[in-house]
This record gives C-alpha cells, sequence and structure tokens, in this order.
C-alpha cells in the first residue's frame, strides 16, 4: 500500500526507478490475488444457511438424547415379540402372535404398541396351561390402526373327565376303574358297621365329577365291624342270673348253661367259666358258664345178696355135729 511504499522510499532514497516499477508491481500481485480470496456473496449465504442447519439438527439430536435419558420417548420395550412388531408407512401396526402368553404378558405388550386386549371366553386345553391365551381375534403379522382391541380366547385347563362311581366295588376293582379313566386312586380304611371288609365306602369327589387327566379320587375302604377288646369279669360265685347280667353289661354273651358238682361252690351259683376273667376278649365273644349242683353225696355199699339155699344148710350143720 501507499504507506509501505512511502517507508522503502525514505529508507532508500537512491532507489532507482527500475526498483519502484518492481515494487508497484509486486503491490500490483498481492492486490490481485487479495481480489481472488474475497468470497463469493451467494456462497457466503449458503455457507450461512448449512451452518443453520446443522445447528438446528445437533439440537434436536441432543433433545432426543436427553429424552430418552429421562423416559420421555418410549419405542417399546426390549422383548422380542414386541419389538417384531413393525409399523408401516401409512402408520398402522402389525399384530404380534399371543398365543403361549399369559394374560397379564399380553397386556403388557400391547399396552406398549397402545393396543387393547380383551378376554372373550375360556376353553380346554390339552396345549396350552390353565390362564394362558389359546386364540385371538387378529391374527399374527396383520396391520392395524393403534388403540384397536384384540379379543382372545384363554385356557381353563386340560380337558376335563367325568369321575366313575366306584363306591361298592372291591379295593383293586375299583383302583383299577379308576386307572382307566387316566386318573389316581388313593386309598384310604375306616371301620365299618354297614359295610363288608374290602369295599369302597365313599369317594372324593364323588361320581359324575369334573377332573383332569392325572388328578386324585380318595376313595375309602372297609375294615369291616370294629373289634373292641373288652375285659372278661369274674361270675364265678354268683348266681345264674347275676352271672348273666355281669357277662352282657362287659359286652359279652353268655354261652351255654351246664350243671356240675362242686366242692368249692354251693348248689346254684357259678362254678366254672369258659374264658378267664381278667382276660381281653372281642367284644361279643360268648362266655359258657357251669352251674353248681354242691357236693356230690358218697354212694351207699351194695348189700350183700341172701342164699336162700345155703341158709338152712349152714343152720343144720352145727344140728348134724
Amino acid at each position: 500500500n501507499e504507506a509501505d511504499l512511502r517507508n522503502i522510499k525514505e529508507r532508500y532514497p537512491d532507489m532507482d526507478e527500475d526498483i519502484e516499477e518492481e515494487v508497484e508491481e509486486i503491490e500490483e500481485e498481492e492486490f490481485e490475488d487479495d481480489s481472488k480470496d474475497e468470497i463469493n456473496p451467494k456462497l457466503d449465504k449458503a455457507i450461512m444457511f448449512l451452518g443453520i442447519g446443522a445447528g438446528v439438527i445437533i439440537l434436536i439430536i441432543l433433545l432426543y438424547l436427553g429424552g430418552s435419558a429421562l423416559g420421555l420417548f418410549k419405542f417399546g420395550g426390549g422383548d422380542s415379540s414386541s419389538s417384531s412388531a413393525a409399523t408401516s408407512q401409512s402408520g398402522r401396526l402389525e399384530m404380534i402372535d399371543l398365543k403361549g402368553k399369559s394374560l397379564d404378558e399380553a397386556k403388557k405388550l400391547l399396552k406398549e404398541m397402545e393396543i387393547g386386549i380383551k378376554q372373550t371366553g375360556e376353553e380346554e386345553s390339552d396345549k396350552y396351561p390353565e390362564g394362558y391365551i389359546i386364540s385371538q381375534s387378529i391374527e399374527p403379522g396383520e396391520y392395524i390402526e393403534k388403540n384397536t382391541t384384540v379379543n382372545v380366547v384363554v385356557s381353563s385347563g386340560a380337558t376335563s373327565i367325568s369321575i366313575p362311581n366306584v363306591v361298592g366295588l372291591e379295593e383293586q376293582a375299583a383302583v383299577n376303574k379308576i386307572n382307566d379313566f387316566k386318573l389316581k386312586a388313593v386309598r384310604d380304611y375306616k371301620y365299618s358297621d354297614s359295610v363288608d371288609t374290602g369295599l369302597v365306602i365313599s369317594q372324593s369327589p364323588n361320581a359324575d365329577g369334573k377332573a383332569k387327566e392325572g388328578d386324585t379320587v380318595s376313595i375309602v375302604i372297609s375294615r369291616g365291624a370294629e373289634t373292641k377288646k373288652v375285659t372278661v369279669p369274674n361270675v364265678c360265685g354268683k348266681s345264674q342270673a347275676d352271672a348273666k347280667a355281669a357277662i352282657e353289661a362287659a359286652g359279652l354273651v353268655v354261652g351255654s348253661v351246664t350243671e356240675s358238682y362242686s366242692d368249692s361252690y354251693d348248689k346254684g351259683v357259678v362254678c366254672k367259666q369258659s374264658v378267664a376273667s381278667g382276660g381281653k376278649v372281642n367284644e361279643g365273644t360268648s362266655v359258657n358258664i357251669t352251674i353248681s349242683k354242691g357236693k356230690e353225696q358218697a354212694a351207699p355199699a351194695p348189700e350183700t345178696p341172701k342164699n336162700e339155699d345155703q341158709q338152712p344148710q349152714q343152720q343144720q350143720q352145727p344140728a348134724q355135729q
């Protein structure tokens, strides 16, 4: 510039015109280079708009990252089933497969997709456990709008079986019949005064009720009448009437009644019993008693028979002597 040229001339007053011309040429070249470096006004505006756009994009990205960290933006859970729900270009959602999922699990997945769910019934199923979905009104892969409600049918468990009647059957026959219905028998035993030993008194659940394969049926088997042990009373020395009353009071039965002589017991009282007193016997056992006839009297000596033929001879012999 002019100031630089002035400084050069002041420092070199004897500079010839050639040097001055060279300096001027250098000056012109630098001016042309500066002109070339100037930015086109249109390009400058484009750069400015691009910078503003980049700033807006960066701001949006920062807002999204911050909102995701705070849980403000939800785009489905991490479950593989819900992630399979695709959104088409029209904004519709691809239905997921709910079969084999529990009702609570299905509700959670569909809530994230903004789809409703309604249980419309129950059906028996040998494939799906009780409480799990066996069918759905909208098949997997179909596209639906948000807020659509899906109707589902839930399993009520395995196919039910009618329980057979085994009351009155013998124990093993009852067990076999229960097993034929793919059920299990559980046995218990009780005394019964009305049902013979070895027969089924009762069952639970009752006949014609419903059960599932593998369920148990409890049966009660009769042991017959309960045998009660009682103590045999001592009736020796008692009259027949008193002895009978004592035996029956103990839960026993008077059996046969006989008579016999006895040196120990007076006539008319019991002198002997068939079951020893103090022992334990089954209730209802018979006890035979013997009534004393008193002491047996000694038999009189037999008389010597008289010989009429000899007696006169004996009387006559002394006379002859």
